[in-house]
Protein backbone atom coordinates (compact mmCIF):
# COMPACT_ATOMS: atom_id res chain seq x y z
CA UNK A 1 0.00 0.00 0.00
CA UNK A 2 1.41 3.39 -1.00
CA UNK A 3 0.94 6.70 0.76
CA UNK A 4 0.32 9.88 -1.25
CA UNK A 5 2.34 12.52 0.58
CA UNK A 6 2.37 16.31 0.23
CA UNK A 7 5.63 16.12 -1.73
CA UNK A 8 3.91 13.73 -4.16
CA UNK A 9 1.06 16.22 -4.56
CA UNK A 10 3.54 19.02 -5.23
CA UNK A 11 5.41 16.98 -7.85
CA UNK A 12 2.11 16.13 -9.53
CA UNK A 13 1.18 19.81 -9.54
CA UNK A 14 4.54 20.71 -11.09
CA UNK A 15 3.94 18.13 -13.83
CA UNK A 16 0.44 19.49 -14.49
CA UNK A 17 1.77 23.05 -14.71
CA UNK A 18 4.47 21.94 -17.13
CA UNK A 19 1.91 20.18 -19.34
CA UNK A 20 -0.38 23.23 -19.22
CA UNK A 21 2.47 25.51 -20.35
CA UNK A 22 3.35 23.14 -23.17
CA UNK A 23 -0.31 23.00 -24.25
CA UNK A 24 -0.41 26.80 -24.31
CA UNK A 25 2.80 26.86 -26.36
CA UNK A 26 1.38 24.25 -28.73
CA UNK A 27 -1.80 26.32 -29.09
CA UNK A 28 0.03 29.53 -30.00
CA UNK A 29 3.04 31.55 -28.95
CA UNK A 30 0.58 34.33 -28.13
CA UNK A 31 -1.28 32.13 -25.60
CA UNK A 32 2.01 30.94 -24.13
CA UNK A 33 3.19 34.52 -23.60
CA UNK A 34 -0.11 35.47 -21.96
CA UNK A 35 0.15 32.55 -19.53
CA UNK A 36 3.78 33.33 -18.66
CA UNK A 37 2.79 36.96 -18.04
CA UNK A 38 -0.04 35.88 -15.74
CA UNK A 39 2.28 33.62 -13.74
CA UNK A 40 4.84 36.44 -13.44
CA UNK A 41 2.15 38.81 -12.09
CA UNK A 42 1.22 36.18 -9.50
CA UNK A 43 4.87 35.75 -8.51
CA UNK A 44 5.26 39.53 -8.12
CA UNK A 45 2.12 39.58 -5.98
CA UNK A 46 3.50 36.82 -3.74
CA UNK A 47 6.94 38.43 -3.50
CA UNK A 48 5.29 41.70 -2.49
CA UNK A 49 3.21 39.87 0.10
CA UNK A 50 6.32 38.16 1.50
CA UNK A 51 8.24 41.44 1.61
CA UNK A 52 5.43 43.28 3.40
CA UNK A 53 4.66 40.56 5.95
CA UNK A 54 7.99 38.82 6.37
CA UNK A 55 8.72 40.21 9.81
CA UNK A 56 5.22 40.36 11.30
CA UNK A 57 4.29 37.20 13.12
CA UNK A 58 1.44 36.66 15.53
CA UNK A 59 2.13 33.72 17.79
CA UNK A 60 -1.47 33.50 18.90
CA UNK A 61 -2.75 33.22 15.29
CA UNK A 62 -3.49 29.65 14.26
CA UNK A 63 -4.89 28.51 10.91
CA UNK A 64 -7.44 26.33 12.71
CA UNK A 65 -8.79 29.24 14.73
CA UNK A 66 -9.51 31.74 11.96
CA UNK A 67 -12.32 32.06 9.43
CA UNK A 68 -10.58 31.49 6.09
CA UNK A 69 -13.45 33.19 4.23
CA UNK A 70 -13.14 36.42 6.26
CA UNK A 71 -11.41 39.10 4.17
CA UNK A 72 -9.79 40.49 7.33
CA UNK A 73 -7.27 37.65 7.23
CA UNK A 74 -6.42 37.89 3.49
CA UNK A 75 -3.15 39.72 4.10
CA UNK A 76 -1.94 36.88 6.36
CA UNK A 77 -2.94 34.03 4.03
CA UNK A 78 -1.77 32.61 0.73
CA UNK A 79 -3.32 30.01 -1.52
CA UNK A 80 -6.56 29.54 -3.37
CA UNK A 81 -8.02 26.16 -2.56
CA UNK A 82 -5.66 25.37 0.31
CA UNK A 83 -5.05 28.37 2.57
CA UNK A 84 -1.83 28.68 4.54
CA UNK A 85 -0.76 31.34 7.00
CA UNK A 86 2.19 33.27 5.66
CA UNK A 87 3.91 33.03 9.04
CA UNK A 88 3.85 29.22 8.79
CA UNK A 89 5.95 29.28 5.60
CA UNK A 90 9.72 29.23 5.25
CA UNK A 91 9.60 32.69 3.68
CA UNK A 92 13.34 32.96 3.02
CA UNK A 93 13.47 29.70 1.01
CA UNK A 94 10.15 30.39 -0.69
CA UNK A 95 11.27 33.87 -1.74
CA UNK A 96 14.50 32.40 -3.18
CA UNK A 97 12.49 29.80 -5.14
CA UNK A 98 10.07 32.45 -6.43
CA UNK A 99 12.93 34.70 -7.54
CA UNK A 100 14.57 31.78 -9.35
CA UNK A 101 11.27 30.91 -11.09
CA UNK A 102 10.75 34.57 -11.95
CA UNK A 103 14.15 34.77 -13.65
CA UNK A 104 13.48 31.70 -15.77
CA UNK A 105 9.97 32.81 -16.70
CA UNK A 106 11.17 36.30 -17.66
CA UNK A 107 13.66 34.72 -20.06
CA UNK A 108 10.89 32.59 -21.58
CA UNK A 109 8.66 35.67 -21.90
CA UNK A 110 11.42 37.63 -23.66
CA UNK A 111 12.04 34.77 -26.09
CA UNK A 112 8.33 34.31 -26.80
CA UNK A 113 7.94 38.06 -27.42
CA UNK A 114 10.46 37.75 -30.26
CA UNK A 115 7.95 35.62 -32.18
CA UNK A 116 5.62 38.22 -33.66
CA UNK A 117 2.72 37.32 -35.91
CA UNK A 118 5.00 38.06 -38.89
CA UNK A 119 7.53 35.50 -37.59
CA UNK A 120 5.00 32.93 -36.34
CA UNK A 121 5.85 29.76 -38.31
CA UNK A 122 2.69 27.94 -37.16
CA UNK A 123 0.53 30.82 -38.34
CA UNK A 124 2.31 30.80 -41.71
CA UNK A 125 1.78 27.04 -42.00
CA UNK A 126 -1.92 27.52 -41.28
CA UNK A 127 -2.08 30.20 -43.98
CA UNK A 128 -0.48 27.72 -46.40
CA UNK A 129 -3.11 25.09 -45.54
CA UNK A 130 -5.88 27.66 -46.03
CA UNK A 131 -4.43 28.76 -49.40
CA UNK A 132 -4.29 25.15 -50.53
CA UNK A 133 -7.93 24.58 -49.48
CA UNK A 134 -9.09 27.70 -51.31
CA UNK A 135 -7.21 26.80 -54.49
CA UNK A 136 -8.13 23.09 -54.33
CA UNK A 137 -11.62 22.79 -52.85
CA UNK A 138 -12.90 19.31 -52.06
CA UNK A 139 -16.19 20.12 -53.79
CA UNK A 140 -16.71 22.93 -56.27
CA UNK A 141 -16.30 26.45 -54.94
CA UNK A 142 -16.43 25.35 -51.29
CA UNK A 143 -14.10 27.69 -49.46
CA UNK A 144 -15.44 27.11 -45.96
CA UNK A 145 -12.96 26.37 -43.19
CA UNK A 146 -13.63 25.85 -39.48
CA UNK A 147 -10.71 26.11 -37.08
CA UNK A 148 -11.20 24.69 -33.61
CA UNK A 149 -8.96 25.52 -30.67
CA UNK A 150 -9.20 24.78 -26.95
CA UNK A 151 -8.32 28.34 -25.95
CA UNK A 152 -10.39 31.46 -26.61
CA UNK A 153 -7.31 33.69 -26.67
CA UNK A 154 -5.80 31.52 -29.41
CA UNK A 155 -9.05 31.82 -31.37
CA UNK A 156 -8.90 35.62 -31.03
CA UNK A 157 -5.23 35.64 -32.08
CA UNK A 158 -6.03 33.59 -35.17
CA UNK A 159 -9.03 35.72 -36.05
CA UNK A 160 -7.03 38.96 -35.67
CA UNK A 161 -4.30 37.61 -37.93
CA UNK A 162 -6.32 35.63 -40.48
CA UNK A 163 -9.52 37.64 -40.99
CA UNK A 164 -7.92 40.78 -42.53
CA UNK A 165 -5.60 38.62 -44.65
CA UNK A 166 -8.47 36.45 -45.94
CA UNK A 167 -10.61 39.47 -46.79
CA UNK A 168 -7.81 41.32 -48.54
CA UNK A 169 -6.20 38.37 -50.30
CA UNK A 170 -9.23 36.25 -51.23
CA UNK A 171 -12.30 38.41 -50.54
CA UNK A 172 -13.41 35.75 -48.01
CA UNK A 173 -15.28 36.66 -44.83
CA UNK A 174 -14.44 35.29 -41.38
CA UNK A 175 -16.14 34.85 -38.06
CA UNK A 176 -15.04 34.25 -34.49
CA UNK A 177 -17.18 32.32 -32.02
CA UNK A 178 -15.95 31.62 -28.49
CA UNK A 179 -17.54 30.60 -25.23
CA UNK A 180 -16.18 33.73 -23.57
CA UNK A 181 -16.04 37.25 -24.94
CA UNK A 182 -17.88 38.68 -27.89
CA UNK A 183 -18.27 37.02 -31.26
CA UNK A 184 -16.99 38.85 -34.32
CA UNK A 185 -17.31 38.75 -38.09
CA UNK A 186 -15.90 40.60 -41.06
CA UNK A 187 -19.24 40.25 -42.88
CA UNK A 188 -21.01 43.50 -42.03
CA UNK A 189 -24.50 42.31 -42.99
CA UNK A 190 -24.53 39.77 -40.12
CA UNK A 191 -24.86 40.75 -36.46
CA UNK A 192 -22.11 39.52 -34.13
CA UNK A 193 -24.63 37.55 -32.08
Amino acid sequence: QSVFRQTDREQSLISLMRVNLLKRLESSIHSFGMTIGKILREIDYLLDKIENKQYYFYEDMNIEDIDLEDDVFDEYLIGNKVKVLLQDMDLIKWEQDLLEDKGKLEKLLLESAKVTNKKDAKLEMLKDVICHKIKNPINSNNKKIIIFTAFADTARYLYENLAPWLLEEFDIYSGLVTGSGSNQTTLRTIKNK
